[in-house]
């Protein structure tokens, strides 16, 4: 098998970049109902601390217990950038920042690099790794 070379890549669709961008302005919002639409129902979310959320069932329960809880200020975008892969799948690949308030008062700053997979116009595969800012 022959791997493909890094030069194996297009400029992607920029509409996926809008989508990723609403998904987050609406989460950052929090209006979760408008977020799961861009979702396909077997998203995947591999997240930051290397655990797996799989399904929209199971995203819902993680956004109305989680991230309802929490209070997101300053969220700022590095970059966003959407790709096609030399097999035609379609990337929107993003580096940004927010500021968590947590119920308990606890303020962290983190940074952020993710990939979120594009198929017919759904959110299908996000991976997320995070650290905190300096």
């Amino acid at each position: 098998m022959r791997l493909p070379t890094l030069d194996q890549f297009e400029m992607g669709n920029p509409e996926n970049v809008l989508l990723v961008k609403k998904m987050h302005e609406l989460t950052l919002s929090k209006k979760f109902d408008e977020v799961y639409s861009r979702f396909s129902d077997s998203v995947v979310f591999r997240n930051a601390d290397g655990s797996t959320t799989e399904g929209i069932a199971a995203v819902k329960e993680v956004m109305e217990t989680v991230y309802s809880k929490l209070t997101f200020e300053n969220y700022r975008v590095g970059v966003n950038l959407a790709v096609t892969g030399y097999n035609g799948d379609e990337w929107v690949l993003l580096w940004d920042g927010v500021d968590i308030l947590s119920p308990d008062g606890k303020r962290t700053s983190e940074l952020y690099v993710g990939a979120f997979m594009i198929v017919d116009g759904k959110i299908v595969l996000m991976n997320q790794f995070a650290k905190p800012s300096l």
